[in-house]
């Protein structure tokens, strides 16, 4: 869970909440892809649903956190994600070791943020368009792969089972 108390599962948190973070971004600017993950987290990072004290470490948690986690699974030099209680009243603050980052709080406060996102997700048709579009641009690109990879390794594929995923995309 996002808002589990405990120290074990830290990282793991953080990996869920910059992802949700970029792929709400996605669904506000209407882009996905290889070049516009850092612009659909800044632009979630710095909007009316997060709390303003995030929107002036936005590119600062996107380059020490969100890139280290992320890429190496740990965050870079500077980046302090803590689950110890004793960090909770220094979330956000800066010190001459890095920014402290408080994960429940941190998730707590997404938590909300995408409550009221997925709000007004519900009533904005130009939010809908772009969320459509989004699952649409990535179903595209998986297709895509998915038929090149059989086809380049000469995978013949079963026809005999219908099925599909867990994932629902409706609103």
């Amino acid at each position: 869970s996002l808002n589990d108390k405990t120290p074990k599962g830290t990282i793991l948190r953080s990996i869920a909440i910059f992802t949700a973070m970029e792929l709400c971004g996605s669904f506000l600017t209407g882009e996905t892809g290889p070049r516009t993950t850092a612009k659909n987290f800044k632009v979630f990072c710095t909007s009316k649903y997060m709390p303003q004290r995030y929107h002036r470490v936005a590119e600062l948690l996107l380059s020490i956190f969100r890139n280290g986690v992320t890429h190496s699974y740990i965050p870079k030099g500077a980046a302090h994600l803590s689950s110890d209680e004793g960090c909770r009243n220094i979330h956000l603050e800066f010190f001459d070791s890095g920014l402290c980052v408080f994960v429940p709080t941190f998730a707590e406060d997404i938590t909300i943020a995408i409550k009221e996102f997925a709000g007004d997700l519900r009533s904005d048709p130009v939010m809908q368009q772009n969320y459509i579009k989004v699952f649409n641009d990535l179903d595209a690109a998986g297709k895509k792969d998915y038929i090149d990879f059989i086809s380049r390794n000469k995978i013949s594929v079963r026809q005999d089972v219908k099925f599909s995923g867990d994932i629902s995309v409706s609103l």
